[in-house]
Formats: structure tokens, C-alpha cells, sequence
């Protein structure tokens, strides 16, 4: 399978690991240069704007099966999604995005869509509310399961980004705060009273 994959993240670069090692071949998109070149993945990068229709032809949108966005910014994606439908004919097209209230707009499109900030909030209220909730999710061939941990002294003050773990197939995902979740950002401090989110792929 010939896959793009639209991103320089985490999980731009954990799905692509993970397709590559499924014996599928991948090219990277993203417009940030600097992140792309710090993937340590011997397949094809492109650096440029990912919706732009010269782009995704030098990344092979003509004859890609499948692309998937997952940058952090919801527009790129549904924006780079919809120009691989209607101007390249790609009936594969995913689309991660992080604002639920985008969903229907996706949705809208015929694009298939998951979204992260509800499968997570929807895991954590459940578990919460001692419910049986599914802490395992197939997304894109993984299993990712997510996990918290209370916030410890130790770590108040502390960015996200100085927490990330040994383990490779792990990743801090998030924190909640106040009832809310706050997505990954490197610079993102802990504060007493957080609770952080991990998710591991498996």
C-alpha cells in the first residue's frame, strides 16, 4: 500500500513507523522542514504546504491509496483531505482532529474522521463514573491504550516535554485539568491537581 501521511508529530511518526513496518510504503508531508528532517524514518519527506495541489502531486496523490492527516492543526487536515478527494480521486482519506465541534463538517465531506479529544474524554468520564469503559482503541492498525497518573511533586513545574518516556511506544498524550483535557504541548507545565495521559501502542 502506498499511504501519505500529512504531519511531523508524534503520531505522524509513530503511524508511519508503524506502515512502514507493515512492508507499506510512506511519504511524509509537513511544512515545518526542521521536523520533518528530525524523523528518524528512511522513507520519502515533503516538505511544502500539505493542501497544496502540487504538493500532493509530488508526494504521488495520483496514485497513493490512501492519505492520512494527522497534523496537529484540524484546517490543514480537513483542508489536505478534501483536496485529495476532489481533485485527486483518493477514496481513502482520514482525517484526525482534535476539536469535536469539526467533526460534523468532516463528516460532511465523506472524509472519516477520528477524533482524539473525544475518545479520550469519553475513556476518562467513563472510568471516572466506574463505568466499563474500553481502554483499548484500534486506530489506523494500532491498539493504543491510555492510562493516567496523578501529578506528583516531583514533577510540578515540570513541561510535558520532560516527561516523555523511556518506552518508545509510549507517549504523554495530554493532561486534565479542571475537568478539561489539555492536548500535548511540549511546553505545557504541570500544575498540583493535574492528571497526566498516557497512551501506548501495542
Amino acid at each position: 500500500m502506498y499511504a501519505i501521511v500529512i504531519g511531523s508529530g508524534r503520531v505522524a511518526n509513530h503511524l508511519s513507523a508503524r506502515l512502514m513496518r507493515l512492508g507499506n510504503d510512506v511519504v511524509m508531508v509537513d511544512k515545518d522542514a526542521t521536523a520533518l528532517e528530525a524523523i528518524p524514518l528512511d522513507c520519502i519527506k515533503i516538505c511544502g504546504i500539505p493542501f497544496d495541489q502540487d504538493v500532493l502531486r509530488n508526494a504521488g496523490a495520483e496514485n497513493a491509496d490512501v492519505l492520512i492527516a494527522v497534523s496537529s492543526n484540524d484546517n490543514v487536515n480537513i483542508m489536505t483531505a478534501e483536496v485529495a478527494k476532489e481533485m485527486f480521486g483518493m477514496t481513502q482519506v482520514y482525517a484526525r482532529i482534535a476539536n469535536p465541534d469539526n467533526q460534523d463538517a468532516f463528516e460532511s465531506l465523506g472524509i472519516r474522521t477520528v477524533c482524539s479529544t473525544s475518545l479520550v474524554i469519553d475513556w476518562l468520564v467513563g472510568a471516572l463514573a466506574g463505568e466499563h469503559v474500553r481502554d483499548n482503541i484500534r486506530l489506523f492498525g494500532s491498539n493504543l491504550t491510555f492510562s493516567t497518573l496523578d501529578a506528583t511533586e516531583e514533577i510540578e513545574g515540570l513541561s510535558l516535554s520532560k516527561l516523555e518516556p523511556d518506552d518508545n511506544n509510549q507517549m504523554v498524550f495530554g493532561l486534565l485539568r479542571d475537568e478539561r483535557l489539555h492536548l500535548y504541548e511540549p511546553d505545557l507545565r504541570v500544575r498540583a491537581g493535574d492528571v497526566i495521559v498516557v497512551c501506548t501502542q501495542s
